[in-house]
């Protein structure tokens, strides 16, 4: 599941609550997802790359494509993750924000999956 918190608001845009990301973590610790968040009319993809350490503690950079204008114009950005691997999933958060030319959009959320 995923949620996503544009402008620092408390609404998630992510329309659908299913499974939609997905988590694989390999013997050596390295983490890697995908997954969407709904948002009609538009989807932001969305790539997870990191690396978790013995502890079970995860870090990692989100990749997603993020609408910076009314006509449907997206750019890519990268966001900074930290989360945690355990019995139960993966669980993660960001906290972060697009910088604009005179003013900044807060971007924040989290994914989990079992």
């Amino acid at each position: 599941t995923t949620e996503i918190y544009l402008w620092g608001n408390g609404w998630n845009i992510c329309q659908d609550e299913g499974d939609n990301v997905v988590f694989e973590v390999d013997a050596e610790g390295n983490v890697v997802g995908t997954g969407s968040c709904e948002a009609w009319p538009d989807v932001y993809p969305m790539n997870f790359t990191g690396s978790a350490d013995s502890e079970g503690r995860i870090s990692g950079t989100l990749a997603t494509e993020i609408y910076i204008d009314t006509s449907g114009s997206k750019e890519p950005y990268e966001f900074d993750f930290l989360g945690v691997v355990s019995d139960e999933g993966v669980e993660i958060s960001w906290d972060d924000a697009v910088q604009f030319d005179y003013w900044e959009m807060k971007v924040d959320g989290a994914a989990w999956a079992d």
